[in-house]
């Protein structure tokens, strides 16, 4: 994701809560944690006065230094690896996802991987995210033919 916790929308991450059996006053506590905060925005230099920007309420971004941030995050992306899971085998660590994918023949290869690519993508649009590209590798392993 661009900046994982950042793109954590609030309605969405509340639907999957609940769609897992968070809810009564579990749910509502969290919601209003969610829903309530607010942020400004502050440019101070040494030589001009400070600009802030209005009040604006906070619709995406979870707290990462807070203990429930990454707990949100998981309830965020636990359902990724179902939807990837016909092609390969994700490995989940609290905001970085590893993707595996072994198959014997480069054509079985290219096309799991183009499939791949189209769930992952569905799945961000879907979540209103998006990958970020300047943290996204690829890494090819394969073994020398033996004649």
């Amino acid at each position: 994701m661009e900046n994982a916790f950042d793109g954590v929308n609030h309605d969405i991450l509340l639907l999957k809560l609940e769609f897992v059996g968070i809810v009564s006053k579990a749910y509502t506590l969290i919601e209003v944690y969610l829903n309530d905060r607010y942020r400004e925005v502050l440019l101070d230099h040494r030589h001009y006065n400070t600009i802030s920007s209005d009040w604006a309420k906070v619709k995406h971004n979870i707290p990462q230094d807070l203990i429930p941030g990454p707990l949100f995050f998981l309830f965020y992306i636990n359902d990724l690896p179902k939807i990837i899971a016909d092609v390969s085998q994700p490995v989940l660590f609290g905001d970085k996802t590893g993707i595996h994918i072994s198959k014997p023949s480069p054509t079985e290869f290219i096309n799991d991987f183009n499939k791949l690519l189209v769930n992952i993508s569905d799945w961000f649009k879907i979540n209103l995210g998006s990958l970020n590209f300047d943290k996204t590798y690829f890494v090819q392993f394969r073994t020398q033919s033996s004649h």
